[in-house]
């Protein structure tokens, strides 16, 4: 399953990407559009505009967007 896995609040996504230290994963295609989180659980959060979605990888991110 490449899409998201559900939609988060942004309070929810900041608590995760806190807790789990989460890195801005920023492939270059997706620079200006996306910001891109990896968690320590290898799980992403991505905050598009005014939406936020955990996907379960970084790589179902990328293949999802393409």
């Amino acid at each position: 399953m490449n899409g998201p896995l559900k939609r988060l609040g942004f309070k929810e996504a900041n608590r995760l990407i806190k807790e789990s230290e989460g890195k801005l994963s920023l492939p270059l295609k997706y620079r200006y559009h996306y910001n891109i989180y990896e968690l320590s659980t290898g799980e992403a959060i991505v905050l598009f505009e005014k939406h936020v979605f955990l996907y379960s990888s970084v790589k179902n991110v990328e293949s999802y967007y393409q």
